[in-house]
């Protein structure tokens, strides 16, 4: 916050950063129309959202939406957002569901990554068991990508003997949803404070598909986090951690000060505080 503060000025409010969300227009089970499209953006955009990646959905034969069609509904979004909400940034994806075929599919462009880095986001089968999930991620990190798993609380197998932090420590990114964090008490919110407390959890989104009960925002989630951690722990999750995922960096581990790890060389170090203005002046083109 700092930095951004020091770069846009001391009053500025620092940018949530949304990297999984269903908005794009009639390309998903997520907004139905062009209309609800730009109602979804603009509500996004009044709760803080200032960089949003689309991640509709790729799950063949489900959804397996032609990608020209998908980048003309993206086309039309970034009309939109050019004149109607200045200081958006727009960005696209896939949420992936992921299988032994993944980086095959993502090789030969069916589906898209994150911005078109190295970063994946991917789901699986709520249900699914953790040798598939670990077995799959990790030929996806062999193939060169760099995985960000979706909604993690929804996998009941990473309840289970700290699986999560396993996968964590594979380089794996773990993605939790706002709304159960901003929601009532359960077991999936239980399981997310855990992650947070464990410095596991690496990123909140919205993956909002409607204007109803999966809508827009991450200021409730945001307000929540900083309600029972700390600010930096909610600025981490919210904006740093997902401005590295979309500018393609490095997400800084936790409890190492401000430095990280360059991927392919962990002797290597940089600083994390030159890296994250270099992105934010990329990323703003200032």
């Amino acid at each position: 916050m700092e930095l951004f503060r020091r770069l846009f000025g001391k009053t500025a409010a620092v940018p949530f950063v949304n990297i999984h969300c269903h908005s794009l227009a009639a390309v998903d089970d997520g907004a139905a129309s062009e209309t609800v499209m730009e109602q979804m953006l603009r509500r996004a955009y009044e709760d803080g959202i200032r960089f949003l990646c689309f991640t509709p959905h790729f799950h063949p034969p489900y959804f397996q939406t032609d990608p020209a069609r998908i980048a003309c509904s993206f086309e039309k979004a970034q009309k939109f957002a050019e004149a109607e909400l200045p200081g958006l940034r727009l960005f696209l994806g896939n949420e992936i569901f992921c299988r032994q075929n993944t980086a095959e599919q993502l090789h030969a462009g069916r589906c898209r990554t994150l911005n078109g880095g190295s970063h994946v986001l991917v789901e699986f089968a709520p249900s699914e068991e953790f040798s598939t999930m670990q077995s799959d991620l990790l030929e996806l990190c062999n193939a060169g990508f760099r995985p960000v798993l979706a909604h993690v609380e929804r996998y009941r197998a990473l309840y289970h003997e700290e699986r999560a932090a396993q996968l964590h420590r594979s380089l794996i990114f773990l993605q939790g949803n706002c709304r159960v964090l901003a929601g009532p008490r359960c077991e999936e919110k239980a399981f997310l404070k855990k992650l947070i407390r464990s410095g596991t959890l690496d990123i909140v989104a919205d993956d909002c598909h409607n204007l109803g009960t999966e809508q827009p925002g991450l200021s409730a989630g945001y307000d929540a986090i900083c309600r029972q951690f700390e600010e930096d722990e909610a600025e981490r999750l919210f904006y740093r951690n997902p401005l590295m995922v979309l500018t393609d960096g490095v997400l800084p581990p936790q409890n190492t000060g401000r430095r990280i790890p360059i991927y392919g060389n962990r002797s290597r170090w940089e600083d994390y505080n030159h890296k994250e203005e270099e992105n934010i002046k990329k990323i703003y083109t200032i």
